[in-house]
């Protein structure tokens, strides 16, 4: 039988990775959605291939077959997600081999689009927290 302080560490345990999950979240979503992050991802890490390399960031974190996953998340921004993941599942091979190519292209734009939108009603929770 567990004592009430291990219980409470588990708990507490629990609800940090509750609470990493959805920042982990919103960082793969920041690199998707800033260009500017991407160059820096690409200079440093001497990644070529940016959208698999951030797709399988995505995929890391983005679990929702995950126990306790929908926990840190409304159902709204579960939906969110869920479409972006598709939108970006449907798009990711067609996206140019060059990096300087990828910058330009108008469907990885849309992609970074997209996560900057879904980014911008993560912050809206993020400060409706905040503030009760």
């Amino acid at each position: 039988m567990q004592s009430n302080t291990v219980k409470g560490r588990m708990r507490s345990r629990s609800l940090l990775a509750l609470y990493m999950n959805r920042e982990n979240i919103i960082e793969v979503l920041q690199q998707i959605a800033l260009k500017s992050v991407q160059i820096d991802i690409y200079e440093e890490k001497q990644i070529s291939n940016i959208p698999a390399y951030l797709l399988k960031q995505w995929e890391e974190y983005y679990r929702p077959d995950k126990l306790g996953f929908d926990e840190e998340f409304t159902e709204n921004e579960l939906k969110q997600m869920n479409c972006f993941t598709d939108f970006f599942l449907v798009r990711v091979k067609s996206f140019p081999t060059e990096f300087s190519e990828l910058l330009k292209d108008p469907y990885w734009s849309s992609v970074c689009e997209y996560a900057g939108e879904i980014l911008k009603d993560f912050e809206k929770k993020g400060e409706q927290s905040v503030r009760q």
